[in-house]
């Protein structure tokens, strides 16, 4: 069972860079070192100029990037390197970037090489490399006041606010920053900085944008400079990382592998600006990454002309990402701010004054290209946009991370909808969310907040309790102590912790997965509760800032034999279980014995099914002449295996679909819609997820098979139909 995530809560900033680099004379490559900057202090005039004019330089040859050739590939875990390397010289495919099982092709015939790769049954999904816009739009250059802040309330907010020592991380995912703004000075995180499009350590920005955004966010208050950022005196950081190009080029495996990066350098936010059309499977991957440790998403929801589609943009439009539209002086949705159900609040948006980069360009995305003589001196820019009213809402969720460090996404995202002024008709509409952001009652939700609330799951007598922590935990002889399951009078129970995670080459041990496991069985029907003890440090050094308290519920044990007699429903292809039946399925492999509790949830066939998988991905191949789709939704326990730190990996793969007459059909390499069945267990755990199959048009009693012997004798069978 799936006990949540505990999160560390004093996050520092810590040294964080990416593990591969891009490919040289494919991407674009290089290894400028930024200038000195601890303390946050200026470089030379001449050492800033002559950085700057090299990045122009460079950028100006770089040939622009055509995104019709490119696709990004996640491949199976089963995929070894020999089958991948013949497959993409099958479809003439050139690799660019790979990480996180992600791989970035240019190929020559994109629809071919999309084809040929889900037919190999060897990649989770394929699909294009689409290009992503910042989203401001053209500014007025006369509006030159902060009304923003003055209509959310800011400066009553900061009265109400307790200064927090630890910095909360908020990862700009833009086109970089003004390293040597003064009003930027102590707001900017080196540890993890990162330059996406040179593969450096030092993302100066060349547009604008990013410092723009930046600015909103987090520029300094009270230094008798410039503006006031919306963060005002709280401990808030700015991690810049760079997608965007000198041409305001960017693409979604950029933008991936900047969320991937940002969470894996302690980002608590991850604000972004920006957005297109298309869905992206590895833009929403990145995305549950994030929030499944904890992290904050903000998005903008997107611009539009008059004309053009008004659909809220991706990332903003994936489940439980923050969706912010933009609102005016009037304190009206702005015009051109796209709207739909995703919209969550709208904030400020139009004529924001911000920080702009102090070396030609100017206006937050109107592409920089003359180095100006005024190499040191500050500017200021009013901006407009979707992209000007997420970071309003950044800085929100960091102050709330501010005042209550252990706050998850939903939490926030909860405060933040209560922290909001009606705009529009009474209640929730397509266009303002919620409402207006209103900082002053968000600070005010803050005054009475406690502890957040854990909740309760439900969990087998026989199973054991898995907590998951966004960082790997230190290991040393008093972690089993922070670990308490207690009765329902308090009582503490003998438990047993095992922990179980990967460490890899050149890394500090520690682990991320625990399992405790009761000596004694608990009674069915009572309620339990899992304690974990502040102080629990990770191998970072940041430590666990309050009691983690989860509510258990031991449910009834079901009366079903785990080996039953010979002839039972669903333990032979002539008799086999109907949809919701549970089965139980023991086998052997060289880990060991293996138990597993499987039910078939849900069948979906023919056309409504090959609708569903066009959903999904519209790159999917239609079913085969006379044969259709049928798609399987299947839960699968895993009960017990040799060890409690066995992972095993479920998939589509590991079931058949048979015909009536005995035959076996081939599995579907297509993108199921998700929940996909592709899952690394342990043993206690449980998924559930769509798996699919092509039968013949003719076959009306196609089955499902799970565990059978090389000579189709035994395993377990399930009805394919009604």
């Amino acid at each position: 069972m799936g006990g949540g995530v505990a999160n560390f809560s004093d996050n520092h900033h810590y040294s964080c860079t990416p593990g591969s680099s891009l490919a040289a004379g494919k991407y674009m490559s290089g290894n400028l070192q930024a200038p000195s900057v601890a303390g946050h202090t200026y470089a030379s005039k001449e050492n800033v100029r002559q950085l700057i004019e090299e990045r122009l330089q460079r950028e100006k040859q770089m040939p622009p990037r055509d995104y019709s050739r490119e696709i990004i590939v996640k491949w199976k875990k089963s995929a070894d390197e020999v089958s991948k390397e013949a497959l993409l010289n099958k479809c003439a495919a050139e690799k660019i970037h790979e990480k996180r099982d992600l791989s970035l092709l240019r190929v020559k015939d994109r629809e071919k090489a999309i084809a040929e790769l889900k037919r190999s049954g060897r990649v989770e999904f394929v699909e294009p490399n689409y290009p992503v816009q910042m989203l401001d739009v053209p500014n007025d250059p006369l509006f030159f006041e902060q009304w923003g802040l003055h209509t959310i309330n800011a400066a009553k907010a900061w009265d109400k606010l307790a200064p927090n020592q630890d910095p909360v991380i908020v990862a700009v995912v833009d086109s970089g920053i003004d390293f040597y703004h003064e009003d930027l000075q102590g707001r900017i995180s080196l540890d993890g900085a990162w330059d996406f499009v040179w593969n450096d350590n030092y993302p100066l920005d060349l547009d604008g944008h990013g410092t723009a955004v930046s600015g909103v966010i987090a520029a300094a208050t009270g230094n008798a400079t410039g503006i006031a950022g919306t963060a005002g005196r709280q401990n808030v950081q700015i991690l810049p990382l760079r997608v965007f190009n000198l041409d305001g080029q960017a693409d979604t495996y950029l933008v991936s592998q900047a969320i991937y990066h940002a969470v894996d350098c302690g980002a608590q936010v991850v604000n972004l600006s920006l957005g297109g059309p298309q869905y992206s499977q590895a833009l929403a991957d990145a995305v549950d990454y994030a929030r499944e440790r904890g992290v904050v998403v903000v998005a903008a929801a997107g611009n539009h002309e008059e004309g053009e589609n008004d659909a809220v943009s991706y990332p903003a439009a994936f489940p439980g990402v923050i969706a912010v539209a933009a609102s005016d002086g009037g304190d009206l949705v702005a015009s051109f701010s796209n709207h739909g159900p995703e919209v969550m609040v709208a904030a400020p948006g139009v004529d924001i004054l911000t920080t702009d980069i102090r070396y030609g360009g100017g206006g937050g995305g109107g592409g920089m290209t003359v180095l100006t003589t005024d190499v040191l001196y500050p500017n200021y820019t009013p901006v407009s946009g979707t992209s000007l009213a997420t970071p309003f809402v950044s800085a929100a969720a960091a102050i709330i991370k501010s005042q209550l460090p252990g706050a998850g996404p939903d939490q926030v995202a909860e405060m933040i909808k209560k922290g909001v002024v009606d705009i529009g008709p009474p209640g929730r509409d397509d266009y303002a969310g919620y409402g207006r952001l209103d900082l002053d009652l968000v600070a005010a939700q803050l005054a009475d907040a406690g502890t957040p609330g854990s909740g309760a799951v439900e969990m087998d007598p026989a199973q054991m309790l898995q907590i998951v922590f966004n960082q790997p935990v230190k290991i040393d002889g008093n972690t089993a102590a922070h670990f308490h399951l207690l009765t329902a009078a308090g009582a503490e129970l003998p438990c047993t912790l095992y922990f179980v995670g990967e460490v890899n080459a050149g890394e500090t041990g520690g682990y991320t997965t625990f399992w405790l496991k009761p000596r004694d069985a608990l009674t069915a029907g009572q309620t339990y509760t899992l304690r974990v003890d502040a102080g629990l440090t990770a191998i970072s050094g940041q430590k666990l800032a309050e009691n983690y308290n989860l509510n258990i519920v031991v449910k009834a044990e079901e009366d079903n034999p785990v080996t039953p007699p010979s002839g039972d429903e669903g333990y032979s292809r002539t008799n086999p279980a109907s949809i919701g039946t549970p089965l139980f399925a023991r086998w052997n492999d060289y880990k060991g014995s293996h138990q597993a509790k499987i039910i078939l949830v849900d069948i979906i066939r023919g056309e409504q099914a090959w609708q569903i998988i066009q959903e999904a991905n519209s790159f999917n191949d239609p079913p085969q002449s006379g044969h259709e789709y049928i798609l399987a939704k299947i839960k699968f326990e895993y009960l017990e295996g040799p060890d409690p730190d066995t992972q095993y990996h479920i998939s589509g793969y590991d079931f058949t679909a048979v015909s009536e007459a005995g035959r076996d059909y081939e599995y579907c390499s297509v993108v199921e819609p998700e929940p996909d069945l592709d899952y690394r267990l342990y043993p206690g755990a449980s998924c559930e997820g769509w798996a699919a199959y092509q039968v013949e048009v003719i076959d009306d009693k196609p089955l499902l098979t799970f565990g059978r012997d090389y000579d189709g004798k035994g395993g377990i069978w399930f009805k394919l139909y009604e």
